[in-house]
């Protein structure tokens, strides 16, 4: 990959309509105009914060340089920024996808990412 990993966070079934649809166009575009995005060293944060009731999602990496639209980085705590992508997510930035599930006791584990 030559651009910098990013990560967004999708349901399996919000994954298999982009795939029919070639791009990501979560409820977020049409409200806010962006796509929310993160930083792998993020997702544990993002997913206790805005997904806590999600039993499982997918992990899709990005590469950024795949991107077709701007990537603008804002601070919406203080000290921690965040991407957001303002279009939708292609298909084609996808590097790779991986499930991400609660352990038994209903926490989430450590994010599965490529080289973890």
């Amino acid at each position: 990959m030559a651009g910098p990993v990013l990560v967004h966070l999708i349901t399996p079934m919000g994954w298999d309509e982009a795939r029919a649809a070639g791009e990501v166009r979560p409820p977020s575009l049409a409200a806010d105009g962006f796509v929310h995005l993160c930083r792998p060293d993020q997702l544990t944060a993002v997913v206790g914060r805005h997904y806590a009731d999600w039993p499982d999602a997918l992990v899709l990496e990005l590469d950024a340089d795949r991107l077709d639209a701007e990537v603008r980085w804002v601070e919406p705590h203080p000290g921690e920024h965040y991407p957001h992508l303002h279009g939708p997510l292609p298909v084609h930035a996808v590097v790779a996808v991986h499930r991400w599930a609660r352990d038994a006791d209903g926490r989430w584990p450590p994010p599965p990412l490529s080289g973890s």
